[in-house]
């Protein structure tokens, strides 16, 4: 986590899918606690962990791809809000997926 956050681009992008989750969710009428401006400051703050999606990557094992990005897309198609950057990285990351389960 420390390495995303240690980069602008990154950070913004991370910021980028957080509002985008936030507004599907407030779409189907979901209520936050806590804003993604927060949870962005929070994430900051974890130090250097590893995702549980790059520990599943590291040891070839399949992705949570579907269940943590590919619902944000499928659910903004149904709530009518676009998932730009969501639907860019459920791409990438399906077809890394499938990369690294070969052989």
């Amino acid at each position: 986590m420390d390495r995303i956050y240690a980069k602008d681009e990154l950070r913004e992008t991370v910021a980028a899918v957080m509002g985008e989750v936030e507004a599907v969710g407030t779409a189907l009428g979901c209520r936050f606690e806590m804003s993604a401006e927060q949870h962005l400051i929070n994430s900051g703050k974890a130090g250097p962990i590893r995702t549980s999606m790059l520990q599943d990557l590291t040891s070839r094992k399949p992705l949570e791809i579907l269940p943590l990005n590919g619902m944000v897309v499928s659910l903004g198609k149904l709530a009518g809000v676009p998932t730009p950057i969501c639907s860019t990285i459920f791409a990438l990351t399906t077809q890394l997926d499938v990369e690294n389960l070969k052989d």
